[in-house]
């Protein structure tokens, strides 16, 4: 616990904590950020082009809320970001790109993100805890870069990426397909997708936050378990193999 509070400064308030990376004195290479918006432009074609009968399953409970217009505006903002974010870290010295990668986040993706929150499918207090703290997280981050200091906007674009390794996960390590159904039926079912949300948000916000800070953060899935306390059959879980 006093190793947390080391980290944390309350006090100091939205500059609270030391990153893992210090990307005020040491830029990220350009080569890195190329190479990942490079990756995450290969799993946007792939899932939305490629692969795209199966997100459309996956969709259709958004569809039967009539939440298409959120789901849009949060797919092509977060498409404009991941541009417009990889320009602000391989020019460290535009503010008005790294501003405008925060504004981004604040105005378009994280506000379509909370409209969109609580109606994710799978383990409720894993998802939908999940994609809420990421939504508090991406805030703070963009709030940092427009008050504290932005060149911290790698941190920002950093988290965004969790979207990628989600797809990354999904696509090549968690079992995509069922032996005996249709292609990509495992890619949402809830078990798999659940587990798939947990590991994506603490591989990537290890990257921004230091070990201590996650493991506290395990408290919040705990306490959101009371509220929404699994429901599982044992009876239909998938049998591995």
């Amino acid at each position: 616990m006093a190793a947390v509070v080391g980290h944390l400064r309350l006090q100091d308030f939205p500059d609270h904590y030391q990153p893992v990376y210090d990307f005020i004195r040491h830029p990220m290479p350009p080569a890195i950020a190329v190479s990942v918006y490079i990756v995450g432009v290969y799993f946007l074609v792939k899932t939305y082009f490629l692969e795209r009968e199966v997100v459309g399953r996956a969709h259709k409970k958004f569809q039967a809320h009539g939440n298409k217009l959120p789901v849009a505006i949060h797919g092509v903002g977060s498409v404009v970001e991941m541009a417009v974010g990889c320009a602000a870290v391989c020019n460290p010295d535009s503010e008005l790109l790294a501003k405008a990668a925060a504004y981004l986040a604040l105005f378009v993706n994280v506000p379509s993100g909370a409209v969109l929150t609580s109606r994710v499918f799978g383990i409720k207090h894993l998802t939908v805890a999940g994609f809420a703290k990421f939504g508090v997280l991406r805030t703070m981050e963009a709030y940092r870069v427009l008050y504290v200091d932005y060149r911290l906007v790698p941190n920002l674009w950093i988290l965004l990426q969790v979207g990628t390794v989600v797809r990354l996960l999904g696509w090549f390590v968690l079992p995509y397909s069922s032996s005996d159904g249709t292609r990509g039926d495992l890619f949402t079912e809830p078990a798999i997708y659940s587990f798939n949300i947990l590991l994506s948000g603490y591989l990537v916000a290890a990257f921004v936050y230091p070990p201590e800070l996650l493991l506290i953060s395990l408290s919040l899935y705990a306490t959101t378990q009371l509220f929404w306390p699994p429901r599982m059959s044992v009876r239909l879980r998938p049998k591995a193999a």
